[in-house]
């Protein structure tokens, strides 16, 4: 069976022509969930597999914690969050369980985390199998309306027009929520990394992934432990030392984030330097930084 995730991050900015020319209508805005991308399997065995978007899997104590008997067998794609967290923006760092799940699968170690789950999207295992469902999107997105619980699913909304999808953003911010989702009723799935052109990814902040080069040692109450991180971007230019966003727990990994990909959230860029970067999470599912501009 194919391990993939059928997203990764793309930038498109409503100001720009590249949105406008992505925009068609109608489409199923969505809450964009500050979790860890999640691909779920129901075999016809009741039998159920959980994967991250770098295809690792990972397996729950019980099975039924992301749904119920009657869950529908298929592949489910979805964002986890920790325990009775809602995915607002900051949420991912109490997300950081995947990692130990997995680690914890293939030590034979058993799991006993309860996530919450927000679904976004689903397919056949047929489907899944073969890379490509030509199921409209909207046909998809109607079944899991009709198959699963409301608080298994995104908070979405239809809307027929950019005005529509506007005031749905700027409320979805207010509340909190790290930004929208758009996608066209119409889109097809396929099995592919990059995200598709009827598919947009609406953020407030802007955020780049950089390759890390040195963990720095901290002061006061960090000594001994790592205070920031020296980031790169593709070209290998140093473009920020950030260490706001870091837990106590990481904190205290020396190694673990040299020669990794993390994404940093920040402002703005000045002179190729990110203003006011907040680390955000390992990209378990990136080899390369990108090129801050």
């Amino acid at each position: 069976m194919i391990k993939h995730q059928q997203t990764t991050k793309l930038r498109t900015y409503e100001g720009s022509d590249k949105f406008h020319k992505k925009m068609g209508w109608p489409r199923i805005d969505m809450v964009k969930y500050d979790g860890r991308s999640t691909t779920i399997v129901k075999h016809p065995s009741g039998k159920v597999d959980y994967f991250t978007s770098g295809g690792k899997r990972f397996e729950l104590m019980d099975d039924q914690v992301f749904g119920f008997d009657d869950t529908p067998v298929g592949v489910y794609f979805a964002e986890m969050m920790g325990k009775n967290i809602e995915g607002k923006l900051g949420d991912r760092v109490h997300s950081g369980i995947q990692t130990t799940m997995f680690t914890n699968t293939g030590k034979g170690i058993p799991n006993m985390h309860k996530p919450t789950w927000r679904i976004f999207d689903y397919v056949t295992i047929a489907d899944y199998d073969v890379g490509i469902c030509e199921l409209p999107f909207i046909n998809r997105w109607s079944y899991l309306k009709d198959k699963l619980p409301t608080a298994y699913l995104a908070y979405d909304m239809e809307s027929e027009n950019i005005s529509h999808s506007n005031m749905f953003h700027s409320k979805v911010v207010d509340d909190g929520w790290e930004g929208t989702v758009s996608i066209d009723c119409s889109q097809v799935w396929r099995a592919t990394k990059s995200r598709p052109h009827t598919q947009v990814k609406r953020k407030d902040l802007m955020t780049a992934d950089l390759l890390v080069v040195e963990e720095v040692e901290g002061e006061g109450k960090y000594v001994g432990m790592i205070g920031s991180l020296r980031c790169v971007d593709g070209t290998g230019y140093e473009v920020c030392l950030v260490g706001s966003g870091l837990t106590d727990e990481q904190r205290g990994q020396w190694g673990l984030f040299i020669d990794e990909i993390v994404e940093v959230r920040y402002e703005q860029i000045m002179d190729r330097r990110l203003i006011q970067p907040t680390f955000k999470f390992l990209r378990e599912d990136k080899t390369e930084a990108e090129t801050v501009k």
